[in-house]
């Protein structure tokens, strides 16, 4: 089996190493698209390898129920982008919509004033750039994280913080804080 990506390119998909190049190069390219472009680019490459999905998308993600409870029980919603693309390889028309639409959308749903952002962490460096930072400046966000790990210090860039890599496993927490704060016990 083959995938040929948009630059005429064969990726062969017969084993998982083969497979995982492909994966990477597809990333690399969907993550500097957004919107319908990203769709498209998805879609296409379903059409090529006449893909299936392994399950429903509707239990993919929480519903608008479900994130009006958490708002009611205190807990704090952020902006995470519309469509999860690389924002410091986006155009400027593409960046603003994925910042300004995410929290138009969220405050509309939520009847909640949305402040906060956290920077989608998909494949490419850097994951955001000044000009990412400027905009969430315009467009009254208050904090937002970027996917570089670390901790956060007095005097940072609120509109750029570090954060601590999430986890599925204790261990694996642990070790991420003790690393993000030099081995002081946490």
């Amino acid at each position: 089996m083959v995938w040929i990506d948009c630059s005429g390119h064969p990726w062969l998909l017969n084993s998982a190493g083969q497979r995982k190049l492909a994966c990477q190069a597809a990333w690399e390219y969907c993550a500097r698209l957004s919107r319908d472009e990203q769709e498209q680019f998805v879609r296409a490459i379903e059409g090529a390898l006449d893909a299936e999905l392994a399950s429903s998308s509707e239990n993919l993600m929480m519903t608008w129920d479900q994130a009006r409870k958490l708002v009611q029980q205190g807990h704090t919603v952020g902006s995470h982008s519309m469509t999860h693309p690389n924002l410091a390889h986006l155009q400027p028309e593409d960046l603003r919509f994925e910042l300004e639409q995410s929290k138009r959308r969220l405050a509309q749903e939520l009847s909640h004033v949305v402040t906060h952002f956290s920077y989608p962490c998909p494949a490419l460096q850097p994951h955001w750039s000044e000009r990412t930072v400027e905009v969430c400046r315009t467009l009254g966000y208050s904090t937002a994280v970027t996917s570089d790990s670390g901790p956060v210090h007095q005097g940072d860039d609120l509109l750029s913080l570090h954060r601590i890599p999430p986890t599925a496993e204790v261990d694996g927490l642990n070790w991420n804080l003790n690393c993000a704060f030099l081995g002081r016990a946490v």
